[in-house]
C-alpha cells in the first residue's frame, strides 16, 4: 500500500540530453506515478532545456529548474529545496527505472521510522566491452545489490535512492565538498548524507524492489576514466570518513597494490594488473587527501609504500617459485 504518501522524483543532469529522455520515459508507466518529476539542469550547455520543453505535454508533472552552481551536490540540494512533496526520490540521468520503482519506494516509506532507502542498481553495458573490464568492476559503474530481501544498510548509491524531504533538509542536505564536479569524479556525497541520517536516528533500508538500470556510455569504457573514478573515490572516502581512511592504511594498500600490479604484469594478467592499478589509484586519493598541506609526510608515505611494494612483489615471486618447485618434485 502507498496510501497518503506523495513523491517528487528528482533527476540531476548536466549535458546528458542524449540519455535523459530514456530516463524520463521510464517514469511514464509507473503505478503509482510521481506527483512531480523535477529535472535539475546543472548549467548544461547542450539541448537539455529544449528537450524538457518538448516533453512537457507528454510527460506528466514535469518541471524544469536550472542550477548554475556546477556540482552534483549543489544540484541535489537544489532539488531537495525545490521539491513539493513528502518523499524525494533521486535517479541518475543515465538510468532507467523498473516498472515498480516508485511503488517499492513508497511501500517502504509507509514505516514512519524509515528515513531513507537505497534501491538495487544493475549495469547495462553497450554491445562491446573491453577484455580488461570484468564484472568485478561493476561497483565503480554504480552496481548495488545486497540481495533479494529488504534489510538495513549503512550505504546507499547516488543513482537510486529516496529520502523524506523534511529529514533530508533537517540534516543539512548534501556536502558540497563531495560529489562529482564535471571531470572531477569525487563521489561519496550520498554515503556521507546517509550516515548523518543514521546518526540523527533515522533508519536506512536497502529495498531491492526499487530497482533501476544504469546504462554505461562508451566514454566510460576506458582505463583513464576508471583511474579518475577510483582516485576520486579515495579522495571522497578520506574527506567523508577521515578516521577510517587514514594515511597509514593508504600506505599499506598502496604498497600492496603496486607490488601485486607488478607481479600481475610479469604474469601477463591484464585484468589483475588493471584491478591493482585501480586499487593503487584509490589509495593515492586517500593518501594525498590525508597528507594535504604536509608535503614531507606525503613524500615519506610514498617512499614507505614503494619499499612495501618491493617486499610484496618478492614475496609473490618466492611463493610462485616454491609452488613450481613442489610441482616439479611431485612430477618426479
Amino acid at each position: 500500500m502507498t496510501d497518503g504518501l506523495t513523491v517528487s522524483v528528482i533527476i540531476c543532469t548536466r549535458n546528458r540530453a542524449d540519455t535523459l529522455e530514456a530516463c524520463l520515459r521510464s517514469l511514464e508507466s509507473q503505478k503509482p506515478g510521481a506527483n512531480e518529476i523535477l529535472v535539475i539542469d546543472n548549467a548544461s550547455e547542450d539541448c537539455t532545456e529544449a528537450l524538457i520543453a518538448s516533453l512537457a505535454e507528454s510527460v506528466a508533472h514535469l518541471r524544469y529548474v536550472r542550477e548554475e552552481t556546477i556540482g552534483l551536490s549543489h544540484a541535489r540540494n537544489r532539488g531537495l529545496r525545490e521539491a513539493r512533496f513528502a518523499v524525494v526520490a533521486y535517479i541518475d540521468d543515465d538510468a532507467t527505472a523498473e516498472p515498480n520503482w516508485i511503488r517499492a519506494i513508497l511501500e517502504a516509506m509507509q514505516d514512519p521510522s524509515v528515513a531513507c532507502i537505497g534501491g538495487r542498481i544493475t549495469v547495462g553495458y553497450p554491445e562491446t566491452r573491453p577484455a580488461w573490464l570484468d564484472r568485478s568492476f561493476d561497483a565503480y559503474l554504480g552496481y548495488f545489490d545486497l540481495g533479494k530481501s529488504v534489510c538495513t544498510t549503512t550505504e546507499i548509491r547516488g543513482g537510486n535512492f529516496a529520502v523524506r524531504r523534511d529529514i533530508g533538509l533537517s540534516v543539512g542536505g548534501f556536502d558540497p565538498a563531495l560529489g562529482y564536479v564535471d571531470q572531477a569524479l569525487i563521489g561519496g556525497e550520498e554515503v556521507e548524507f546517509a550516515r548523518r541520517i543514521r546518526n540523527a536516528g533515522g533508519a536506512v533500508l536497502y529495498v531491492p524492489g526499487a530497482s533501476v538500470v544504469h546504462h554505461v556510455s562508451e566514454d566510460r569504457l576506458n582505463k583513464s576514466w576508471f583511474f579518475r573514478r577510483t582516485r576520486g573515490q579515495g579522495v571522497a572516502n578520506a574527506r567523508a570518513m577521515p578516521d577510517r581512511y587514514t594515511a597509514g592504511r593508504a600506505v599499506r594498500k598502496l604498497g600492496d597494490a603496486w607490488g601485486e600490479a607488478l607481479y600481475a604484469r610479469i604474469r601477463r594478467n591484464e585484468v589483475g594488473a588493471f584491478r591493482m592499478a585501480c586499487q593503487s589509484s584509490s589509495a593515492q586519493g586517500v593518501l594525498d587527501t590525508s597528507c594535504r598541506n604536509r608535503r614531507a609526510l606525503r613524500i615519506f608515505c610514498y617512499i614507505g609504500a614503494a619499499l612495501l611494494s618491493i617486499a610484496v612483489f618478492l614475496r609473490r615471486l618466492l611463493i610462485a617459485g616454491f609452488a613450481r618447485m613442489q610441482r616439479t618434485v611431485r612430477g618426479r
